[in-house]
């Protein structure tokens, strides 16, 4: 006989805080009580940054260096030596190994000591202690706040709160390694998300790099890919002097003792060339666009305000999200000033619960607002059965294997599934005191 469950799927907000002066067990709940100091993080796959908002505005903590970003690298020297930020990233020369091990991403390094393997937040934590040493240990989470709203808040807050009225804003944010479109709705302090694109965006140094590397097998018949050092060289080269390009209509590379410590490196880089090396890239970015605005089931015409995440003189784009995120933990902590500001999340995509053949059945519709509780009822798939094993997903595919893994919650409710008569079917949920099997993410 079949039986019914009941799942219901939480989706909480989070972002850091020490020294509560009132300790939370329930996250998902909201906080009403002043947390104490809490301070934001931007974890990016191109540098990483921390933040708090005291005094009224925001101020970057520096990292042990007295650098105000910190590069996400990390490498290990072959005398077991274990470099992060700066000289990780400088003395980079290949990429580590990928593969996945019960089902998670793990990363295959050499170090002094041998072979070793690291899980994506391992690697992560040893950034987030280079950024914030000594009390990294302390943090507790309290929200997670999407990145172009964060970028939203730091750069439209000033303008937008002196504003009364309705406006509908679009951020672009195209970073080092990611990609992000939003749409929120502004109206007096309050920023709503109404919808979100993310995606990884393309490498436009690689398409950089590989020209130049055309270039120099053309004139000297040799392959720069046969010095990893060469590569680096070029690589750092590119990301720090293609800035210019945003100012300057032309930039010159030069790299002293650059393939095998023989050559000097000199070329020119127009910036029509960059565009045209990289325009299928550009064309790109507007597909999301578009998709964005279809969520909001908006038009071009409705929108009223663009934010490009880029320079300008009050924030540097490396530090946006983490600024952004500071000005939302002043709110959770009552900071002076913030008072007037409220946020509306989303979740930026479907979440859901893997059933029978491996489909994707969803719960929590993407962009819906957070936090948020869903309910959806399922059947056994089998006579007399009395557990199940509930895999949390998220993203758009129907097929569960094709998302992005969540988490997992085996053997729930072993009594809790009432056998059905004939074509009745129940649920009696008696795990512990629970009235419903919750999976909380």
């Amino acid at each position: 006989m079949l039986g019914q469950l009941l799942i219901r799927i939480t989706v909480n907000t989070f972002l850091f805080w020490g020294g509560a002066k009132e300790e939370k067990k329930d996250l998902g709940k909201v906080i009403s009580t002043n947390p104490g100091t809490v301070i934001g993080i931007d974890l990016g796959t191109t540098y990483s940054c921390v933040a708090v908002f005291k005094h009224c505005h925001v101020e970057i903590i520096e990292n042990n260096q007295g650098n105000r970003i910190t590069p996400s690298y990390v490498t290990f020297t072959s005398n077991g030596e274990r470099l992060i930020g700066d000289p990780a990233k400088n003395l980079l020369t290949s990429n580590p190994q990928i593969f996945r091990k019960d089902d998670k991403p793990v990363v295959k390094v050499k170090t002094g000591f041998g072979e070793k393997l690291f899980t994506p937040e391992e690697i992560s934590a040893m950034i987030l202690g280079k950024m914030h040493a000594g009390t990294i240990a302390g943090l507790n989470v309290i929200r997670i706040i999407n990145e172009p709203t964060a970028a939203a808040i730091a750069y439209g807050l000033d303008r937008l709160r002196k504003e009364r009225g309705f406006k509908t804003v679009l951020v672009f944010d195209l970073g080092g390694g990611t990609f992000d479109v939003s749409l929120l709705a502004f109206e007096d302090g309050v920023f709503q998300v109404l919808g979100n694109t993310h995606l990884g965006s393309e490498d436009f140094d690689l398409r950089i790099m590989e020209h130049f590397i055309r270039l120099f097998k053309e004139k000297l018949g040799r392959d720069v890919r046969e010095d990893t050092r060469a590569v680096q060289k070029l690589r750092r080269e590119v990301e720090k002097d293609k800035r210019t390009l945003s100012s300057q209509t032309e930039i010159r590379i030069e790299i002293e003792s650059f393939f095998h410590n023989e050559y000097f490196f000199n070329e020119k880089l127009t910036r029509a060339k960059f565009e045209d090396l990289n325009m299928d890239l550009f064309r790109s970015t507007l597909k999301p666009v578009e998709k964005v605005l279809e969520y909001g089931d908006l038009k071009k015409s409705d929108i009223d305000e663009i934010i490009l995440v880029e320079p300008s003189r009050n924030i540097n784009p490396d530090e946006a999200v983490t600024y952004g995120a500071a000005i939302q933990g002043g709110v959770l902590s009552g900071e002076e000033s913030t008072q007037d500001i409220a946020v509306l999340d989303i979740s930026p995509l479907t979440m859901g619960i893997q059933t029978k053949g491996g489909v994707m059945s969803n719960i929590i519709p993407r962009n819906t607002v957070i936090p948020a509780k869903k309910m959806r009822s399922f059947t056994t798939t089998t006579d007399s059965q009395d557990t199940v094993d509930i895999q949390v997903f998220e993203g758009e595919r129907s097929m569960a294997k094709d998302n992005h893994f969540l988490g997992r919650t085996k053997d729930v409710c072993r009594q809790g599934i009432a056998h059905a008569r004939g074509d009745m079917v129940d649920y009696n949920p008696q795990c512990g005191d629970e009235q419903e099997r919750e999976k909380s993410i």
